[in-house]
């Protein structure tokens, strides 16, 4: 258990690092590579699906709370923090289970993105909020295509690389 939480705590701060980085520049990068969604599907594939959900969970509200991005109002971080959560879970569900770490994304991306895109459809507009139609998630996905790019080449290194530290 301690081993979990040294690991949480971890995920939590590079998170929270890579959002405030992130957060610095004017134009939206964060929309175009994704970089909560990088550190939570590696957390969920390297720690496990318990630490990849929580600090999917926790990781957008904290940044939240401290920086305002992404924002409470309207709820994209809480929506972000359920989207992520599914994300990390799945994908350390599934690397644990399989083995095969594209599997595990894939099917992580797409679970994720109907999370968020049901959130944005029904959860939203019982909330009060209009945050999108269908073409606006469909932009909103195609900003993101260049961040899944760097995702599918990057996450499997990194892993294998910190899998390789683990054997010896």
């Amino acid at each position: 258990m301690n081993r979990r939480i040294t690991a949480l705590g971890m995920w939590l701060a590079l998170g929270f690092t890579v959002s405030l980085f992130f957060h610095q520049f004017p134009i939206k990068v964060g929309q175009v590579l994704l970089p909560l969604h990088f550190v939570v599907i590696l957390a969920g594939a390297i720690s496990g699906p318990f630490v990849g959900s929580i600090s999917g969970l926790l990781t957008p509200l904290l940044s939240a709370l401290i920086v305002g991005k992404p924002p409470i109002q309207p709820p994209i971080a809480i929506f972000m923090a359920f989207e992520l959560l599914t994300y990390g879970l799945i994908t350390g569900f599934l690397v644990k289970r399989w083995k095969s770490i594209y599997l595990s994304m894939l099917l992580a991306w797409i679970a994720g993105r109907l999370v968020y895109t049901l959130e944005i459809i029904v959860v939203a507009p019982m909330l009060g909020f209009q945050l999108g139609t269908i073409s606006a998630l469909s932009i909103s996905y195609l900003l993101g295509l260049p961040g899944v790019a760097i995702q599918l080449f990057l996450i499997p290194v990194i892993y294998r690389r910190l899998g390789s530290f683990k054997k010896a």
